[in-house]
């Protein structure tokens, strides 16, 4: 079973997520004043009260990635998907992060695919925070889910 910590940590990354979907839906636009102070905090909280610095820098560095591909490729992601990302990285690690970018990528070609389709080729860009959200609620599902599974059978 999750602790009360474990889930307070999910829902604050959910809320946060939300929000930047809600701001990147309206405008495309991912607020630094809301990741930054995420992602630090994520950071000092391993440093100081959890796992270490190093659990939250490897959890940095997926997103990282993604920020630097944004950097060099601005056409096919935003940098502010990439910041938020790293804080979600900091604050559950680098596996929760890597788990959270391929649904989040799966759930963008889907949309894409039915986008295009729908509007008979328009390729125009997709709020990608949204799709971040749903990799968000993907992963406190089925990671609720299993925890659960396998309490049940007595694991």
């Amino acid at each position: 079973m999750q602790s009360v910590e474990t889930k307070l940590i999910y829902s604050m990354i959910a809320l946060v997520t939300a929000y930047c979907a809600y701001t990147d839906i309206k405008g495309y636009f991912i607020r630094n004043m809301v990741v930054i102070p995420v992602f630090i905090a994520g950071i000092s909280y391993h440093v100081f009260c959890k796992t270490g610095g190093c659990f939250a820098l490897k959890g940095t560095l997926p997103g990282l990635v993604i920020f630097l591909i944004a950097v060099f490729k601005p056409q096919w992601i935003g940098a502010g998907d990439g910041k938020l990302l790293m804080a979600i990285g900091a604050w559950l690690g680098w596996q929760p992060a890597i788990i959270i970018i391929l649904a989040a990528y799966y759930s963008g070609v889907l949309w894409s695919l039915i986008k295009i389709r729908v509007r008979k080729g328009n390729t125009s860009g997709i709020p990608f925070a949204v799709c971040i959200f749903l990799g968000v609620i993907v992963y406190g599902v089925s990671v609720n889910l299993f925890t659960e599974r396998v309490n049940l059978f007595g694991y």
